[in-house]
């Protein structure tokens, strides 16, 4: 990257041995912030991609209730991951007896493919 993005975004560097070297850490984009081109095109070409998504849960469904998102704060990431793969596996099932085609679904179409298939050939013999 050029020195001219840098100074263009008040970031101080040097060149030492030939390398740009960034002096102190600096906020380039507040959290909450937009990403202005001039620092696009740094981050471009320093390849960093700075995007970070966090949801926030308001409310959710338990049993057929209204809960309130705050119930779910203290829930750890491996265990919505899991959940949300048995959700997953729930959906594709669900498709997959309607008959309705889903990517999710193929997983689970071809799963039983392959179970009948070893049962008919331990039957077969």
């Amino acid at each position: 990257p050029e020195r001219r993005f840098f100074s263009a975004m008040n970031v101080s560097t040097r060149i030492q041995r030939g390398i740009i070297q960034i002096e102190s850490d600096v906020v380039i984009v507040p959290e909450g912030g937009t990403v202005c081109a001039t620092a696009e095109k740094l981050f471009n070409n320093l390849g960093v991609f700075p995007v970070v998504v966090r949801l926030e849960c308001v409310a959710g469904v338990e049993e057929g209730r209204i809960v309130d998102g705050r119930v779910y704060r203290d829930v750890k990431t491996v265990d919505l991951r899991s959940k949300m793969r048995g959700a997953a596996r729930m959906v594709a099932h669900v498709g997959a007896g309607l008959g309705v085609p889903t990517t999710s679904g193929a997983v689970a179409v071809i799963d039983e493919a392959l179970e009948s298939i070893a049962a008919l050939s331990l039957a077969v013999g």
